[in-house]
């Protein structure tokens, strides 16, 4: 009979063969699978800043109520050279000197004018030019201006307008 320590060194000497010979090698039948994606051209527009004008007084105060507030435009690198956006009119009925009018009590409308870019007293910019090839979110500010004079009921006159990106 063998020793245990005899039994330990053929146990071992068996293991350190075995690693040693070749492992029988399976054939693995592959393919390659395609992986795509197509990106396509995006903008996004954000409302940075809602156009809040400051209470309204016709009677009392001579000069336009002004206000401004701020849209975010950002489109995927490459989109183009430049987006477009443009603003929507609205279905109140014309207030006679203004392209858009807020709603309010009674049937009641107070005139207003948005631009562009560019204070809106006298020149109305209802499109400008965006750069867009860079994909960074590009701030355009949005000037709005009441009129004075326009004799209307006291209350909350509010609106709202589409804005919209072309690319």
């Amino acid at each position: 009979m063998r020793s245990p320590r005899t039994v330990a060194r053929i146990a071992l000497a068996v293991l350190a063969l075995a690693t040693l010979l070749p492992c029988p090698v399976f054939a693995s039948p592959q393919a390659n699978v395609a992986i795509n994606a197509t990106v396509t051209a995006d903008c996004k527009i954000q409302i940075a800043q809602n156009l809040l004008f400051p209470d309204y007084r016709a009677l009392s105060n001579p000069n336009p109520d002004t206000a401004t507030g701020t849209v975010n435009v950002q489109c995927s690198p490459g989109t183009g050279s430049a987006a477009i956006i443009g603003m929507s009119t609205n279905e109140y009925p014309i207030v006679v000197g203004y392209n858009y009018q807020m709603g309010g009590p009674n049937n009641n409308y107070l005139g207003y004018d948005l631009s562009f870019g560019t204070p809106a007293n006298t020149n109305f910019v209802r499109q400008i030019s965006v750069p867009t090839a860079d994909g960074n979110v590009h701030p355009v500010t949005v000037y709005g201006y009441v009129g004075p004079g326009q004799n209307v009921q006291p209350g909350l006159y509010s609106d709202s307008v589409t804005i919209t990106v072309s690319f």
